[in-house]
């Protein structure tokens, strides 16, 4: 800064200096105290992402591994996480609903080829139910 400038002129004497560093003191103290909160804040945010995406990938290796009875809490803070979280489910379900259908595709299909076989062998009053 100038020695010539406004500011400076304005703060030459040691009153107004000091009543400019107290003003300026109590800045420093209220943007420390507003960085403080700020850092807490992304440090609670962080371990949040950090947990609910082990949760998210957790579930997905479950599902993957042929257990699509997971279901994992949808609640959270973060608005993507929530929904990640609600589009983990979904998919649960969705693969729920396949393997169900899968699993009656197959024991019907067993039943025609069980009739099929006791044709073949001369069992002509073979049905399907």
């Amino acid at each position: 800064m100038c020695f010539d400038c406004e500011v400076f002129t304005l703060n030459r004497d040691v009153d107004a200096m000091q009543a400019t560093l107290t003003v300026v003191n109590r800045q420093f103290k209220e943007f420390t105290k507003i960085i403080g909160d700020r850092d807490r804040e992304l440090e609670c945010m962080s371990m949040e992402l950090a947990l609910s995406l082990s949760e998210v990938l957790e579930a997905l290796k479950k599902i993957a591994s042929g257990d699509p009875t997971v279901r994992i809490d949808e609640e959270s803070d973060i608005e993507l996480i929530s929904k990640l979280k609600h589009v983990v489910n979904l998919t649960a379900e969705e693969i729920s609903i396949i393997v169900d259908q899968s699993h009656e595709f197959a024991i019907v299909l067993a039943e025609l080829f069980e009739v099929l076989h006791k044709v073949s062998r001369g069992d002509l009053h073979a049905r399907v139910a």
